[in-house]
């Protein structure tokens, strides 16, 4: 072998290396994009299953009910358009009453997501004290807005008992991108009865 047959052999094996190289490299960045990619599908399915979670714990109890109160702008509750934040509803279940609260409020994570909200209390609480600890449905939920608002109470055309809407969203992985909302319509199966009105005079703070 000639000392020119060895520098042409060393010249496409340094060709050869470098090629592989450059295919590794772009392998690498591949892979990486694509487990990006997966990890940022994983967590907005997550966050939607987390909506969907949310509307499934509001209907279980509105399907029981018999009243809906959208709660005044205090503390923690505000107005958004024509709805609110905070809902609260009385429930019959074996005959007896159970006031219910909802509430959509900045999450603790302190990221500018919400979190969803529940607790019950007796219709005589203010004598008996019996009121139940807030209880955390779901978290990582989009901030409410005006245009849909969280909860929305309006009566049925032609029907004349109340309808509860409840819009809630999950944040996308970009801030740019708009959320995506669920929205759901829930009549309370008591509704024409409105045989409860003691959970009208207000909840416990």
């Amino acid at each position: 072998m000639t000392r020119n047959d060895r520098g042409m052999m060393l010249a496409e094996l340094a060709m050869v290396v470098l090629l592989a190289g450059v295919l590794t490299a772009l392998a690498a960045r591949f892979v990486i994009t694509i487990a990006g990619e997966t990890n940022t599908a994983t967590v907005i399915a997550n966050r939607v299953d987390g909506v969907r979670l949310a509307l499934d714990s509001v209907e279980r109890q509105v399907r029981s009910g018999d009243m809906l109160y959208l709660e005044a702008p205090s503390g923690s509750c505000s107005a958004f358009g024509s709805g609110s934040n905070c809902l609260r509803l009385a429930t019959e279940v074996d005959g007896m009453t159970s006031c219910v609260q909802f509430q959509l409020i900045p999450g603790s994570a302190g990221d500018g997501t919400y979190e969803l909200r529940t607790r019950a209390y007796s219709p005589g609480w203010a004598s008996n004290g019996s009121v139940g600890a807030w209880r955390q449905v779901t978290t990582g939920l989009a901030a409410p807005t005006s245009a849909s608002p969280p909860f929305e109470v309006a009566q049925q055309s032609g029907v004349g008992s109340p309808a509860l809407t409840v819009q809630l969203a999950a944040p996308q992985a970009s801030a740019t991108a708009a959320p995506i909302r669920l929205r759901a319509t829930y009549v309370p199966r008591n509704a024409l009865y409105r045989s409860s009105t003691t959970c009208s005079g207000g909840a416990p703070a």
